[in-house]
């Protein structure tokens, strides 16, 4: 029994360290990403809503 917890507090550890790395690829990789504000779906005069179109489009 003494062998299994040293070797779950070992490999808890070990986990512990290797999750507190500086950076990582999906890290870097979103940093290269571009965001856009957008809306994907409105409604306008034309439907149930109380703008313009055009005036929606402003907005974003």
């Amino acid at each position: 029994m003494n062998y299994l917890k040293r070797t779950f507090v070992l490999l808890l550890g070990l986990a512990f360290i290797y999750s507190c790395k500086e950076e990582s690829a999906i890290t870097k990789k979103e940093e290269a990403l571009q965001w856009f504000k957008g809306n994907l779906h409105t409604h306008s005069y034309w439907s149930d809503g109380d703008e313009f179109p055009e005036v929606i489009m402003e907005w974003y």
